[in-house]
């Protein structure tokens, strides 16, 4: 791990940084990840920044970097603490268009929580993907909180949410009115709720996954 921060350190044009890392529990070089966690925020032209680590406790050190376009998280077995800070990382990333995150969330909170009420003015692509304990659905967010959310991010083009629950929620006539995908393999009921409240302008609607309920279209 060491070598990899100091091949980060003579880097000073990355733009795209990607980290795959897994290790048992005591020796994952905490420090080093600390360290890494401290050269990127100097690497201002890092644009995407994808993660894939086991165990979590490399969190601790992380900082935000307003700088970046598009995040990739793919986590498991989340702590709270570590699960907090990967929450307050995520929303001072005001800058993101892409979040993509896969998790197993910490007992009794939801993959929601790790966007919770933050704001993305040019967030253009959410995917979700909570892997919950024991096979039991991510409860998500509350109607206020998913109404929310569609009322502040009408730049989204693609949401798409696996193994989550969202609630019925009538958004705003005209909301959301770049979306091209959308995609939910839990609550139809949901998705249906999202497109019924229109304006008389045509969705650019490309790509629509509904389950349990048997619909699946696309327009190619």
């Amino acid at each position: 791990m060491t070598l990899f921060v100091n091949a980060v350190r003579v880097m000073e044009r990355l733009v795209d940084l990607r980290i795959a890392f897994s290790c048992q529990s005591g020796s994952y070089e905490l420090d080093s990840w600390r360290a890494l966690w401290k050269c990127l925020i100097n690497r201002r032209r890092l644009r995407r920044l994808e993660i894939k680590v086991i165990p979590t406790e490399v969190f601790a050190g992380i900082d935000h970097l307003d700088f970046l376009h598009d995040l990739k998280v793919t986590v498991f077995h989340f702590g709270h603490d570590e699960y907090n800070k990967l929450a307050t990382f995520i929303s001072r990333n005001v800058k993101l268009k892409v979040l993509d995150i896969k998790c197993i969330p910490p007992h009794n909170t939801t993959i929601w929580d790790l966007i919770d009420s933050s704001l993305f003015p040019d967030l253009k692509s959410l995917i979700l993907e909570s892997q919950s304990h024991h096979g039991l659905l991510d409860h998500g967010p509350s109607p206020l909180m998913f109404f929310d959310f569609m009322r502040l991010h009408q730049t989204l083009e693609t949401f798409q949410t696996r193994k989550i629950h969202l609630p019925i929620v009538q958004s705003d006539p005209g909301s959301l009115p770049s979306l091209a995908v959308l995609y939910n393999n839990v609550s139809s009921d949901a998705v249906i709720a999202m497109l019924s409240n229109t304006t008389n302008h045509p969705r650019p609607l490309k790509e629509l996954v509904a389950s349990p309920v048997d619909i699946d279209f696309s327009n190619h």
